[in-house]
């Protein structure tokens, strides 16, 4: 082998190392904005729902919702879902005190048990 064939042997190398370093690179910044634009539909849509039980109480004397599918009626269209950070998301939804329901595998959890401190809000059930 002689000095022209190792040198471009090596060139084809660094060639081939620099093509996997940038795919690598933006591979992670793609997943990055991925996960940021799914956070940012999530809170989007938390202040839809915030929004939705806002003009629900507006609408019944200041009355929360007992359930939050109870905004399907006339306030959502539907539940909208909530990311969960690492590519799944849910628009499940459990009803009952945060404290005890919080687990985070996904959906939404709404209080509505009048004690609590939390009582009609809306929280993403996600750690």
């Amino acid at each position: 082998m002689n000095n022209d064939e190792i040198f471009s042997r090596i060139q084809i190398t660094v060639a081939v190392i620099l093509i996997i370093l940038l795919w690598w690179g933006a591979s992670y910044k793609l997943v990055h904005l991925r996960t940021q634009a799914h956070l940012s539909i999530s809170d989007k849509n938390l202040q839809r729902l915030t929004d939705a039980i806002i003009v629900y109480r507006g609408d019944n004397k200041g009355a929360c919702p007992e359930k939050l599918e109870d905004l399907l009626k006339d306030h959502l269209d539907k539940i909208p879902p909530v990311y969960d950070g690492k590519g799944g998301q849910s628009a499940a939804v459990k009803d009952g005190s945060y404290a005890n329901l919080l687990d985070g595998k996904g959906g939404w959890i709404y209080d509505n048990v009048p004690t609590d401190e939390e009582y009609c809000k809306v929280f993403p059930n996600i750690l």
